[in-house]
């Protein structure tokens, strides 16, 4: 089972391992896993992700920031968790357009967080 410590400083950890905010090595990754964790049984879209993502602040590419955050944070996850039978990760196949595979990527991209 893995936990997760939202209060204070953020963890998330199972029996043997463990990830925080000093292994992530970034305040926006580590708001972007909190927010797909209270949203893991929501499909939340690009545009939900940069509204809570970027409140205060403004990007020039804020969706090509997002997949690039979104990547690093798969890329951290494995790094903890590697594809196993009860890993955590956000799996490529846990998120994707409306659109048939190979399709253009866009706005209305969604996500998922998901506990495999």
């Amino acid at each position: 089972m893995i936990r997760v410590q939202l209060l204070g400083r953020f963890s998330m950890y199972d029996e043997t391992r463990c990830l925080n905010e000093e292994a992530i090595h970034s305040p926006m990754i580590t708001k972007l896993l909190v927010y797909m964790i209270c949203n893991k049984n929501h499909i939340v879209t690009l545009e939900q992700l940069t509204e809570a993502l970027w409140t205060d602040e403004e990007s020039e590419n804020p969706y090509g920031a997002l997949k690039n955050m979104m990547y690093r944070l798969r890329g951290t996850l494995r790094k903890v968790w590697p594809v196993e039978r009860g890993s955590c990760l956000l799996y490529e196949g846990c998120h994707g357009t409306d659109e048939k595979p190979g399709a253009p990527q866009s706005a209305k991209e969604k996500y998922r967080f998901s506990v495999i």
